[in-house]
């Protein structure tokens, strides 16, 4: 079995048993995933997100095939209020709270875990973004982010 080639596919946001963000709640972010497949399963690429709902910035994907179970994290190079409608960045966040603080962060890692179909054409499974707490230099406070979760799907193209 090989995953590499292009695959496109969505994300649903549902809501975690502590509440998550219900803001974004049943929101679907479509995406096209290019993957590599290498030694022992390991596997990378890249993916890009519809930015009118997701992320606007490509993103990296790193992981492991084991049998039928993918397992890859998605790393963003930009850290994003994803659970806001608007997704604004740290940046926006920054200046609409009045905070200094360094904005160059990454997005928190988000794992996701899949089940590959038998004829190998699809791919479905759940993901999940930590809670995350963000400090705010010389102030002794933090943003903290939600929980996030859901289900995502993909199809060979």
């Amino acid at each position: 079995m090989n995953v590499t080639g292009t695959w496109k596919g969505e994300y649903v946001f549902e809501e975690t048993k502590d509440g998550g963000s219900r803001l974004v709640v049943g929101t679907v972010v479509e995406f096209t995933m290019e993957l590599k497949q290498g030694w022992l399963g390991m596997v990378s690429g890249t993916i890009t997100e519809d930015p009118s709902v997701g992320f606007a910035e490509k993103g990296v994907i790193k992981g492991r095939l084991r049998e039928r179970v993918l397992v890859f994290e998605k790393i963003m190079p930009k850290l994003r209020m994803i659970h806001e409608k608007s997704r604004v960045t740290l940046e926006q966040l920054a200046d609409r709270y009045g905070v200094v603080m360094d904005t160059d962060t990454k997005h928190p890692k988000i794992r996701h875990i899949g089940d590959v179909s038998e004829d190998e054409k699809t791919i479905e499974g759940t993901w999940l973004m930590p809670e995350y707490s963000l400090g705010i230099p010389g102030s002794g406070q933090s943003i903290a982010l939600p929980k996030l979760a859901g289900t995502w799907k993909m199809t060979r193209a």
